[in-house]
This record gives C-alpha cells, sequence and structure tokens, in this order.
C-alpha cells in the first residue's frame, strides 16, 4: 500500500482499476496502441498497489480478486501487523527468522505463515 493511502483509499482504487481494465470491447474487436498503453499502464498500477507480478490474464483476475474479497486472510493480517508496528519486511523476515523473499512471500499469500507468524498476528488482533 502507497504510504499515502489509507486501506479504504487502496482497495477503492483496486476497484475502480479494475472495473475500468474489465470494461473492455469484446473479444476480436482491434484496439489502438493509445487504449493499450493506457490498459498497461493500469495493470502496472494494479501490480505496484498490490505488490505483485501478473504472469497472465487469469493471475490477474484471481490475483485482483482474492485482494478484494479475502481482506481478513492471514497473510492480509501479517502485513497489517507489519505496518501497524512500523517494521520493514526485512525486519520482520529476521524476526521470524526466515528470509526477506521468503518473507514477502508470506505477506502476499504465495507462502503459508510459519507459527510464529500466527502467533504474532493472531496476538495482535485478539
Amino acid at each position: 500500500m502507497g504510504s499515502d493511502m489509507t486501506e479504504h483509499e487502496e482497495v477503492s482504487e483496486v476497484k475502480k482499476l479494475y472495473k475500468e481494465l474489465c470494461n473492455q470491447e469484446p473479444r476480436g474487436v482491434t484496439i489502438g496502441p493509445l487504449e493499450t498503453q493506457y490498459r498497461v499502464a493500469i495493470v502496472s498500477r494494479l501490480e505496484n498497489i498490490l505488490n505483485t507480478d501478473f504472469h497472465h490474464t487469469e493471475d490477474l483476475h484471481a490475483k485482483v480478486r482474492a485482494y478484494l474479497g479475502n481482506r481478513n486472510t492471514p497473510h492480509i493480517a501479517l502485513r497489517k501487523y507489519r505496518k501497524s508496528c512500523g517494521h520493514s519486511q526485512s525486519l520482520m523476515a529476521e524476526i521470524l527468522g526466515v528470509t526477506r523473499r521468503h518473507y514477502i512471500r508470506m505477506e502476499k499469500g504465495d507462502n503459508p505463515l510459519n507459527k510464529k507468524a500466527l502467533g504474532l498476528v493472531y496476538k495482535k488482533i485478539q
């Protein structure tokens, strides 16, 4: 999440961008270079907000829908916990005894949270 956006603003922005990206002409209709550049810019912005890369169209849809539909999953709670403490991803990785890369994947939901991470998240939430 950008430091200048609240969580609510971030979710609203993702919804707006995703809706705009999906509001396109039917298949088979050729779009011009300006429309293509605009859509690429939307995809780039969504990747930035979600802190991920989209590998193909289905991946984009799955990740955006998961982001919008799973706001209280453990990996989202872990990110909220980290941000509420003001910790960097590197520091959280050190605290949890994992590499920074592994931690980033935990926060994105690609890797499951280890016991220590789950303990931190649920202790903070309860």
